[in-house]
């Protein structure tokens, strides 16, 4: 079994009914807790959550992936915005992003090498503007940002090669 199976991800293509939903929502120990709870109820199906301090002091940028219709997506939206610490909420479609936001994803890749495969690895690095953030005598440890597409493409890429560990942010949106 693979690290990517082991983990729990995919190197599939995204999903074609997909939809971002971007918070910004107080900082407060509860108002997380309310998000969640709604989208467990209502939301067609959330892959990621993302959770980040944001500009305005108080406030913090919560990014979710949610998979499904655009109906469901727009259903879970709506029930979102009646939440009182969600002070914003709009939806984009990462079909949008060349107009409008920029969605990015970030990814930490633990990558099992041999002397022969070390100069493979560090070319793909580079091929994909991923950095080498750590070596050790058998693995590379790579940091990679970019759309889901070029992180699923870097990742099929290595996957032959031997991927030991990963670890993914999920879609953030600017």
């Amino acid at each position: 079994m693979s690290a990517l199976e082991q983990t729990g991800t995919s190197v599939a293509p995204a999903h074609e009914n997909q939809s971002v939903l971007i918070l910004l929502v107080q900082d407060r120990g509860d108002a997380l807790e309310r998000v969640l709870a709604v989208l467990r109820r209502r939301s067609p199906g959330f892959s990621t959550a993302t959770v980040a301090a944001s500009e305005e002091q108080g406030m913090s940028r919560v990014t979710i992936n949610l998979r499904g219709s655009r109906q469901a997506a727009e259903q879970a939206l709506e029930h979102l915005r009646k939440i009182f610490d969600v002070r914003q909420a709009t939806m984009i479609s990462p079909s949008d992003a060349p107009d409008g936001p920029l969605l990015r994803e970030f990814a930490l890749i633990r990558v099992a090498c041999t002397s022969q495969t070390r100069r493979e690895v560090v070319a793909l690095a580079q091929q994909f503007a991923a950095r080498v953030v750590d070596v050790a005598e058998t693995t590379l440890t790579l940091e990679a940002s970019g759309s889901p597409e070029t992180i699923e493409e870097l990742l099929r890429r290595l996957q032959p090669i031997g991927i030991r560990e990963l670890t993914r942010t999920g879609q953030v949106a600017v």
